[in-house]
Parts: C-alpha cells; structure tokens; sequence
C-alpha cells in the first residue's frame, strides 16, 4: 500500500513535465532542421548495435524528455507569473474574488473564507493578492494531507495547467529557434512557424482555464472538507441534528490554519 503513495508523484511528473519534454524531443530537432531519425546516429555516433537497439532508443528518449521537460518546467513557471497571469488575469486569483462582494458565494460561506485568510486585524479582501494565493496553497496542501484522494485530484488539475504551460513554452522556443537557424539559410519554415504560434496561443488559453479550474476545486472542496470535519466533531462531543447547509454556519470558530501576515 505504500508504494502506492507513489502513484500521484510519477503522474505529475508524467503529465507536468515528460509530456512537454517530448514535445520538445520531437519538435526542436524539426526547427533545427534535424530529422528524427538522425538523431541516434548524432547520439550513438560510432556504435551502431546501440543506434538500433529499441530498448536503449526508448531508455534514452525517455530521460531526454524528462530533462528537457523540468527546463520547460522552469522556463514555464517563469512564463505563468510574468506573461500568461498578466495576459489572462480573469484566471488567476479566485480566492481573492471568492471573498469580495462581488463574489457568488452565500454570506456564511464568505465569511468561512475571510476567517481562514484573515491576517492579524486585516480583513482578507484588504489583504494583498500575493498573500491571498499563499492561502489557496496551503488549503491545496492541507487537503494532500488531510483528505488525500480529494488532494489528488486537486494534484492531477494542477499538473495539467503546468503542462499547458510547458507545452506553450516549447512552442515558443522552437519558433525563436527556427527564426534564429533561419538567419543563415534564409529559408524560414512558415506553415511550422504560424502553426507554432497557434499551438501556444491554445495552449496558453488552456492553461489559464485549467489554473482557473484547479483554484476553485482547492477553495471549493476545502470549504466541504473543513466545514465536514467541524460538524463531524460537534457531532462527535454533543450530538445534534444538523440540517441543509447548517454546517457551514457552525459559528465563526477559527478552524484554519494561519499564518502571521
């Protein structure tokens, strides 16, 4: 059962970062101007049993992909904060907007978000944006431990937005690197540099969609679990009967976790 834990890490590192690294794989060789297939001659030059060995091709493909795919990580994480967040800001900061008055949530609900996000006498939607999202993540990660099959699913959403995101770099990269190699030849690829540029443009809407999708399922689900495992306890030292959405009116205690601000 043990090895099992194991199974959400290997799924993001599958998703967020060996799916962008093969994408890389296949893509910069072509904007490059190298054909696939001449890549094991280029790696394995001078050793032909290796060049035709199906299962040192595979081994090798498979560490270049993950390699290239934690470059992609870091250059996409560089790419979400600065570029992607800025273009798209309608898809980024949910809890912030979850408890605004502008927010669809019910009053009761708002003020459970506002107790767990509140720092010292600053009310949450005083509170700066940057603070706000630490919040988000540390609900996400108190789900991981407290709730671990919700948190998992909170983990394969979050390992998608990345991808998007790497993926969407990627692109990128190859366009700056097909426009660079083509300085010399003159002989730009169009048709790959305008697909190029579609591919990132989906991708980065996507991962915008997705981190918007991620950010609602941590406060949503935090709000059930937290709130469930309050009334579960109430129930536990002085049974009573609990109707429709009552639990989430189980005073104002301060259940959360906080951090000094």
């Amino acid at each position: 059962m043990e090895a099992l834990k194991l199974i959400p890490q290997l799924f993001y590192d599958l998703i967020s970062r060996i799916i962008p690294g093969f994408v890389a794989l296949f893509l910069l060789p072509f904007a490059i101007g190298i054909r696939l297939g001449d890549l094991p001659a280029l790696v394995f030059a001078g050793s032909p049993t290796l060049q035709n060995s199906v299962f040192v091709l595979g081994a090798t493909g498979f560490v270049l992909a993950y390699l290239l795919g934690h470059i992609a990580a870091l250059l996409a994480d560089l790419y979400e904060h600065e570029i992607a967040s800025r273009l798209m800001p309608q898809f980024v900061g949910a809890l912030k907007h979850a408890v605004s008055p502008k927010s669809g949530y019910p009053p009761h609900i708002k003020d459970f978000l506002s107790d767990e996000i509140h720092c010292g006498n600053h009310p949450a939607r005083d509170t700066d944006d940057k603070t706000v999202q630490k919040f988000l993540f540390i609900f996400y990660d108190w789900l991981r431990v407290h709730k671990p099959d919700v948190g998992e699913r909170c983990a394969k959403i979050r390992a998608e937005y990345r991808m998007h995101a790497g993926i969407a770099v990627v692109m990128l990269a190859a366009i700056i690197t097909h426009l660079m190699v083509s300085l010399s030849t003159r002989r730009p690829n169009v048709p790959l540099l305008l697909l190029s540029l579609l591919f990132s443009v989906l991708f980065t809407w996507a991962h915008g969609r997705t981190r918007r999708m991620f950010e609602w399922s941590v406060i949503n689900q935090y709000c059930v679990a937290k709130t469930t495992a309050h009334r579960d306890s109430v129930e536990a030292n002085d049974p009573i009967e609990l109707k429709g959405t009552d639990f989430f009116n189980i005073g104002r205690t301060q259940i959360g976790l906080y951090c000094s601000c």
